[in-house]
C-alpha cells in the first residue's frame, strides 16, 4: 500500500467516505460512504515485511501497512489491500474513528487513530 487518503466528518449534514489510491495516478482503487449517523468503530491493519530500495538504491527490509479494514456500527466492512500479515485490531466500547494521523516516505509506515466517545441518542450524561 503507497498512499491512503481519508475524507470523514463528524457533521450530520456532511458525508463521510474514506478513499485509497496510488498519488500521481489519477485512479481511485476503492471507495466508500457511510449512512447518515452511521459510525466507524473498528480499525485493522495488516503489516508486514517488504523489501525495498531505501535512498541510496541499497535494498532493505522493512515492516510496513500493506492493509487496512473499517468496521462500522452498521454491520459493515471496508478493506484496502490485503487482509494478510500481522494483524493489529483497534476498538474501544462507545468510542468511533474521529481522526487518522500517520509517517510514510515512499511507502504507509506508521498510522495512528484517534477515538471520540460519543453517546446513544436518547441517553443521559449528566444525571
Amino acid at each position: 500500500m503507497r498512499c491512503i487518503t481519508f475524507v470523514y466528518s463528524h457533521n450530520k449534514s456532511g458525508h463521510k467516505y474514506g478513499c485509497s489510491g496510488i498519488p500521481g495516478s489519477g485512479k481511485k482503487l476503492l471507495s466508500f460512504k457511510l449512512y447518515p449517523e452511521e459510525r466507524i468503530t473498528e480499525v485493522i491493519t495488516y503489516e508486514a515485511n517488504r523489501t525495498i530500495d531505501d535512498k541510496e538504491n541499497r535494498r532493505e527490509v522493512k515492516a510496513l501497512i500493506v492493509g487496512i479494514s473499517f468496521k462500522t456500527d452498521g454491520n459493515r466492512n471496508y478493506s484496502f489491500g490485503p487482509q494478510n500479515g500481522k494483524e493489529r485490531k483497534e476498538k474501544f466500547k462507545d468510542y468511533s474513528l474521529g481522526f487518522v494521523y500517520g509517517k510514510s516516505g515512499g511507502y504507509i509506515d506508521c498510522l495512528g487513530f484517534v477515538w471520540y466517545k460519543y453517546c446513544l441518542r436518547n441517553s443521559t450524561v449528566f444525571e
